[in-house]
């Protein structure tokens, strides 16, 4: 009489005592055979004696094991953030590295994940966040910010003071941990709001720091992961650009360093002719369509905008602030921005006409 073979072994009918499944063969019991695992699959085992095929994510060898992808020991560097330099060991695919931020055996770490891209079947370090570090203006930039927050507003003076010491500080945001560029786009965001609620007139003097500081701004989320900046906070610049664009003076052209805003009538009276805005991309807009605009360049639209759906890439955008800003819906931007798709992208066109997103009027 034969004994019945648990998981992992099976039963010859000439023998009594059940025996183990080799390695990458299986049973789930009560077998008079073993089942070889679908190499073609990938499958596996890790020892003999299995009851079910694992799927190796990676690559077999030659033996049928499954070899785990890892990405090589790395040298990353961010000049004025933490330490500066941070070397990243060896990481398995699927794994996150840490290392203190100052290089030391400090709590706040950069990580970075080795993520395996299966169509390339190899591993590859995604970029490092930053998140949890301090850089070496962060005391400065949260100077500035409690000082502004404190700042009534209500002269052009103090207006001015206020906006050139925004300016300073955004010159060196190319050294700006993610935490400096979240706190100065909560502080611009609020002085603009603060500015633009004021009986006081507003120079464009003023008005064109605050385009360029939020510029400098943008330039460092150009580099800077969402989760390390997310959305909302990115959210932030695009609001500032279009109060910035309702501030100023009627037929006034503000232009920041890829970033370009014009007020060229009023709702009640638009222009009779179109403005010529220049950025990295060149855009004519109908003044009659938008009386109040900005035009942002495809890398800084890049930084401020999620990409579409569609996988389309921005080149520019234009934000008609009439129109209601930059709501979102399922749908995309709708009314208040035109995305204005990558002409090598030949399914653009069908793309733009499923997403219904209406336009200002480009030339």
């Amino acid at each position: 009489e034969c004994f019945p073979a648990p998981g992992g072994y099976y039963v010859d009918s000439k023998e009594e005592k059940p025996k183990k499944c080799e390695k990458n063969t299986f049973s789930s019991g009560r077998a008079t055979t073993c089942t070889p695992c679908d190499r073609t699959q990938r499958m596996y085992t890790l020892n003999s004696g299995a009851s079910f095929c694992r799927t190796c994510q990676y690559d077999l060898d030659g033996d049928g094991n499954c070899i785990k992808k890892t990405c090589p020991q790395s040298l990353f560097e961010k000049l004025g953030v933490g330490s500066g330099s941070w070397t990243f060991k060896e990481t398995p695919a699927g794994d996150t590295a840490y290392v203190p931020c100052n290089g030391t055996s400090d709590t706040a770490k950069v990580s970075r994940v080795c993520v395996y891209d299966s169509t390339n079947q190899k591993a590859e370090w995604a970029s490092p966040s930053f998140a949890s570090c301090k850089s070496k203006y962060s005391e400065e930039v949260n100077d500035v910010a409690e000082a502004i927050a404190k700042a009534s507003l209500e002269t052009t003076t103090e207006q001015q003071a206020e906006a050139n010491k925004l300016l300073d500080i955004t010159a060196k945001s190319d050294e700006f941990a993610p935490t400096d560029v979240k706190q100065l786009l909560t502080t611009i965001k609020s002085m603009t709001d603060k500015i633009t609620s004021s009986e006081v007139t507003t120079t464009n003097e003023v008005m064109e720091g605050m385009l360029n500081s939020t510029s400098q701004l943008v330039s460092a989320l150009e580099d800077t992961s969402d989760s390390d900046v997310g959305q909302e906070d990115r959210d932030k610049g695009v609001e500032t650009i279009v109060s910035i664009a309702a501030k100023i003076q009627q037929g006034e052209i503000l232009k920041g360093d890829g970033i370009t805003v014009a007020k060229c009538g009023t709702a009640e009276k638009p222009c009779d002719k179109p403005m010529e805005l220049t950025t990295d991309a060149t855009i004519s807009v109908t003044g009659a369509q938008s009386p109040s605009f900005a035009v942002i360049d495809q890398k800084k639209a890049g930084a401020l905008f999620p990409s579409p759906k569609t996988g389309s890439v921005i080149n520019s955008v234009t934000v008609n602030v009439e129109s209601g800003g930059t709501s979102r819906s399922s749908e995309g931007y709708k009314m208040s921005l035109q995305l204005k798709a990558n002409k090598s992208n030949d399914n653009s066109k069908e793309n733009s006409k499923k997403k219904k997103v209406p336009t200002a009027t480009l030339r």
